[in-house]
């Protein structure tokens, strides 16, 4: 297995999202790192599930 460095997504501010997401596309970024969290083991401090 290849180690990969992914950029996070956790701090991207909604109104940035998309304009983030594009820039990763055209710099040629084929991953991302995303955090789950169910609001029950640890609080909702991400993204919501419907944007994710």
């Amino acid at each position: 297995m290849t180690k990969q460095i992914l950029p996070s997504i956790l701090d991207i501010t909604p109104d940035k999202f998309m304009s983030m997401l594009t820039t990763f596309e055209t710099t040629g970024i084929k991953a991302l790192h995303v955090d789950v969290m169910d609001s029950h083991y640890v609080p909702s401090l991400g993204l919501n599930d419907r944007l994710v």
